[in-house]
C-alpha cells in the first residue's frame, strides 16, 4: 500500500479542528475564536496568491493579534477577548478594500 491515507487523514484533520473549536471557545468565548480562525484566515486569502503564503500570513497576524490584544488588555485594564477579537479583525477591515480596489483595477484594465 503506497501514498496517504487521506480519508484518514481527513477525519483526523476534522476531529483537531472540532476540538480546537470547542475547547477554544470555553475558554476564550465565541468571538475571539471565531476572528482567530475566520477573519484571519480571510483577510490573509485576499491579500496574497496561494494557500502556504495565505496560512504563514494568517499565521503571523494571528500571534500578533494575540500579543497586541493581550497587551492593551493589559496596559488599559481591559477585557482580553474583545481587544484580541479588534486585533483579529482588523485585517480583515483592511482586506476587503484591498480586495475590492483589485478587481476593480483588474476589470478596468482588461476592458
Amino acid at each position: 500500500m503506497c501514498g496517504l491515507l487521506v480519508r484518514l487523514l481527513d477525519g483526523l484533520l476534522m476531529l483537531q479542528i472540532a476540538a480546537m473549536v470547542s475547547l477554544g471557545t470555553r475558554a476564550l468565548g465565541v468571538l475571539p475564536v471565531f476572528a482567530s480562525s475566520i477573519l484571519l484566515a480571510l483577510a490573509a486569502a485576499m491579500l496574497v496568491k496561494g494557500p502556504k503564503a495565505a496560512l504563514a500570513v494568517a499565521t503571523a497576524r494571528g500571534a500578533a493579534a494575540g500579543a497586541l490584544g493581550y497587551l492593551i488588555a493589559f496596559f488599559a485594564e481591559f477585557r482580553v477577548g474583545p481587544s484580541q477579537t479588534r486585533m483579529a479583525a482588523s485585517p480583515a477591515l483592511i482586506a476587503f478594500p484591498y480586495a475590492g480596489m483589485r478587481a476593480t483595477l483588474k476589470k478596468g484594465a482588461t476592458s
